[in-house]
């Protein structure tokens, strides 16, 4: 497994960003990269006393795997209670849109009211909760 490249910044209050930057490999064989990426972040997270966490998605590309949507639990992996938000691109929208509401969907995984298209959406999001 070859993890991606992963950096991270504390912004604003204590809101750490997290972000990915690789690919997802196909199916089942995502799963290390899945879990790696949620206990980096998570321990990034704890480590820092992060109030709340943002991941970063943008350069990050998925295609396909079920695992991918653990991405969503990081702040609950380390602290039940930090609020988390998550960055999407165009090299991931649509595979985790259909991660979420199945093949053929026209739902786009931005609706789900943490996910966003933009850094700045989400970290006001996360200040706000």
């Amino acid at each position: 497994m070859k993890p991606p490249k992963v950096t991270s910044q504390t912004v604003a209050d204590g809101i750490l960003v997290v972000a990915f930057e690789g690919s997802y490999p196909p199916g089942s064989r995502g799963r290390p990269v899945a879990k790696w990426m949620v206990e980096h972040a998570a321990t990034l997270a704890h480590d820092q006393a992060a109030r709340a966490i943002v991941i970063d998605l943008r350069a990050f590309a998925y295609e396909w795997g079920d695992e991918m949507e653990w991405i969503y639990d990081v702040g609950r992996s380390c602290d039940p209670s930090i609020p988390q938000a998550t960055v999407v691109s165009d090299s991931n929208r649509r595979a985790l849109s259909t991660l979420e509401w199945g093949l053929g969907t026209k739902h786009d995984i931005t609706e789900i009211r943490y996910v966003f298209d933009s850094l700045e959406e989400a970290v006001a999001f996360v200040s706000a909760v």
